[in-house]
């Protein structure tokens, strides 16, 4: 049934046609869910090379120096208009 073209997957989990690579309730096997991992639980990740930034704001690495939906500190917007204020995370 699931080698049938048109299918989910090729695996079979409780009478469904499942693809267990890409399925985040069956991840791997029958069952298993797929939770991402986020820095509000894994902090460390934010340091990591290719990182947006050193910091976790709303479950996402963000730089508190550049971001100017985070400047300085999380959901803190910029509020100047200035281009350069924007790109510094700084509001005059």
């Amino acid at each position: 049934m699931c080698l049938t073209e048109g299918s989910l997957g090729l695996d079979c989990c409780w009478k469904r046609c499942v693809d267990l690579k890409n399925d985040s309730f069956n991840c791997g096997r029958c069952g298993k869910y797929y939770r991402p991992r986020t820095c509000d639980i894994f902090p460390r990740m934010c340091l990591t090379e290719g990182s947006l930034g050193p910091d976790c704001c709303g479950k996402r690495c963000v730089d508190l120096k550049n971001d100017s939906f985070n400047c300085g500190r999380c959901g803190k917007a910029v509020e100047s208009t200035d281009a350069k204020a924007k790109t510094n995370g700084l509001s005059f």
